[in-house]
């Protein structure tokens, strides 16, 4: 299930926010709830780096039920502390490398969260291990159990690591 959130919904979240008294937090909360809530794939467009960044870390923070969140990322914005930075930790196992089974090994051992997030970028799509890691969690029916949330950004000015 495919769902979009953009920039213009947030312009509207902002306008209903000063007729209702309601926070611009909370609607967005209100809105993307379900994504943070149910297991399977969902997609969030957004408009930039920051915002998706921001309204992660909002969503979860506010929801306080999910204490192995994974997120995939090759920006140069590092992974919040408080997350497991997946892509280091492939590359910690020298899982990145395709043909030897160390990221099948990875999945199947060391991969434990409770909820993923894949900032999918150009720079991300280029990693010839990832097409293999998407697959993986396919075959591994990950979606079946977590949310997996990927965010899509308009502003692709974001660099790699």
């Amino acid at each position: 299930m495919k769902q979009r959130l953009d920039i213009s919904n947030l312009r509207n979240l902002t306008r209903t926010r000063r007729k209702t008294g309601t926070t611009l937090v909370e609607q967005t909360i209100i809105n993307v709830q379900q994504y943070f809530l149910t297991p399977g794939v969902h997609c969030i467009t957004i408009a930039t780096h920051e915002q998706g960044r921001s309204l992660l870390r909002v969503c979860l923070d506010s929801l306080e039920m999910y204490t192995n969140v994974g997120i995939v990322t090759v920006t140069t914005k590092k992974a919040p502390a408080h997350y497991r930075d997946m892509y280091e930790e492939l590359e910690h196992a020298q899982a990145l490398c395709l043909g030897d089974g160390r990221l099948e090994e990875f999945m199947l051992s060391s991969f434990q969260c409770d909820f993923l997030v894949l900032e999918y970028t150009q720079e991300l799509l280029e990693q010839p291990w990832f097409g293999r890691f998407e697959q993986l969690l396919s075959e591994y029916s990950v979606a079946k159990s977590i949310p997996v949330v990927m965010f899509l950004y308009d502003d692709q000015q974001v660099t790699r690591n």
